[in-house]
Protein backbone atom coordinates (compact mmCIF):
# COMPACT_ATOMS: atom_id res chain seq x y z
CA UNK A 1 0.00 0.00 0.00
CA UNK A 2 1.09 3.73 -1.15
CA UNK A 3 1.02 5.93 1.75
CA UNK A 4 0.57 9.71 1.19
CA UNK A 5 3.87 10.85 1.40
CA UNK A 6 5.39 8.03 -0.90
CA UNK A 7 2.72 9.61 -3.35
CA UNK A 8 3.54 12.86 -3.34
CA UNK A 9 7.53 12.38 -2.99
CA UNK A 10 7.19 10.10 -6.67
CA UNK A 11 4.65 12.82 -7.79
CA UNK A 12 7.27 15.54 -7.08
CA UNK A 13 10.17 14.62 -8.01
CA UNK A 14 9.25 12.28 -11.35
CA UNK A 15 7.45 15.48 -13.05
CA UNK A 16 10.34 17.29 -11.83
CA UNK A 17 12.53 15.10 -13.66
CA UNK A 18 10.58 15.01 -16.29
CA UNK A 19 10.26 18.89 -16.88
CA UNK A 20 5.95 18.43 -16.20
CA UNK A 21 4.46 21.80 -15.89
CA UNK A 22 3.07 19.98 -12.97
CA UNK A 23 6.16 20.08 -10.91
CA UNK A 24 4.93 23.47 -9.30
CA UNK A 25 1.56 21.21 -7.90
CA UNK A 26 3.52 18.74 -6.64
CA UNK A 27 6.19 20.78 -5.04
CA UNK A 28 3.17 22.26 -2.93
CA UNK A 29 2.66 19.03 -2.34
CA UNK A 30 6.35 18.16 -0.78
CA UNK A 31 5.66 21.75 1.10
CA UNK A 32 2.68 20.74 2.77
CA UNK A 33 4.08 17.73 3.29
CA UNK A 34 7.44 18.75 5.15
CA UNK A 35 6.91 22.43 5.97
CA UNK A 36 6.11 22.01 9.78
CA UNK A 37 9.39 19.56 9.99
CA UNK A 38 11.46 21.77 7.89
CA UNK A 39 10.38 24.44 10.15
CA UNK A 40 10.84 22.46 13.91
CA UNK A 41 14.30 21.72 12.91
CA UNK A 42 14.87 25.57 11.98
CA UNK A 43 13.57 26.58 15.29
CA UNK A 44 15.31 23.92 17.14
CA UNK A 45 18.59 25.18 15.26
CA UNK A 46 18.13 28.71 15.47
CA UNK A 47 16.42 29.17 18.56
CA UNK A 48 14.19 31.88 17.04
CA UNK A 49 10.29 31.73 15.68
CA UNK A 50 10.66 34.63 12.99
CA UNK A 51 14.38 33.47 11.75
CA UNK A 52 12.96 29.81 11.22
CA UNK A 53 10.08 30.87 9.13
CA UNK A 54 12.70 33.00 6.83
CA UNK A 55 14.84 29.87 6.70
CA UNK A 56 12.49 27.69 5.90
CA UNK A 57 11.23 29.99 3.26
CA UNK A 58 14.52 30.01 1.87
CA UNK A 59 15.46 26.19 2.53
CA UNK A 60 12.57 25.27 0.28
CA UNK A 61 13.44 27.72 -2.54
CA UNK A 62 16.53 26.12 -2.54
CA UNK A 63 15.16 22.61 -2.97
CA UNK A 64 12.78 23.73 -5.68
CA UNK A 65 16.22 25.17 -7.24
CA UNK A 66 18.40 22.07 -6.48
CA UNK A 67 15.58 19.10 -7.09
CA UNK A 68 17.24 17.59 -10.58
CA UNK A 69 20.17 17.04 -7.96
CA UNK A 70 17.94 14.79 -5.80
CA UNK A 71 19.30 10.90 -6.23
CA UNK A 72 17.02 8.54 -5.44
CA UNK A 73 19.86 7.16 -3.06
CA UNK A 74 18.07 8.97 -0.29
CA UNK A 75 14.67 9.66 0.65
CA UNK A 76 13.18 13.22 0.04
CA UNK A 77 13.15 13.78 4.05
CA UNK A 78 16.27 12.71 4.32
CA UNK A 79 17.65 15.51 1.56
CA UNK A 80 15.53 18.36 2.86
CA UNK A 81 16.86 17.68 6.08
CA UNK A 82 20.52 17.87 4.79
CA UNK A 83 19.72 21.27 3.00
CA UNK A 84 18.00 22.55 6.36
CA UNK A 85 20.86 21.36 8.76
CA UNK A 86 23.44 23.40 6.24
CA UNK A 87 21.53 26.63 5.54
CA UNK A 88 20.98 26.67 9.33
CA UNK A 89 24.45 25.71 10.46
CA UNK A 90 25.25 28.66 7.74
CA UNK A 91 22.96 30.93 9.19
CA UNK A 92 24.41 30.80 12.79
CA UNK A 93 28.29 30.79 11.20
CA UNK A 94 27.80 33.86 9.53
CA UNK A 95 25.71 35.44 12.41
CA UNK A 96 28.69 34.56 15.01
CA UNK A 97 31.19 36.09 12.50
CA UNK A 98 29.05 39.35 12.50
CA UNK A 99 28.89 38.92 16.36
CA UNK A 100 32.88 38.94 16.00
CA UNK A 101 33.42 41.22 13.90
CA UNK A 102 31.65 43.88 16.05
CA UNK A 103 33.66 42.82 18.73
CA UNK A 104 36.59 43.78 17.41
CA UNK A 105 35.45 46.72 15.82
CA UNK A 106 34.30 48.06 19.37
CA UNK A 107 37.81 46.50 20.58
CA UNK A 108 39.88 48.68 18.21
CA UNK A 109 37.63 51.81 18.69
CA UNK A 110 38.07 51.96 22.83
Amino acid sequence: MTTTYQTAKNQVMNSKRAGEGTANLNFDLLYRQFAPKVYMKCLSLLKDEVLAKDAMQEIFIRAFMKSSQFRQEAKVSTWLYSITYNYCMDFLKKQQSKRSKIGEDYREAC
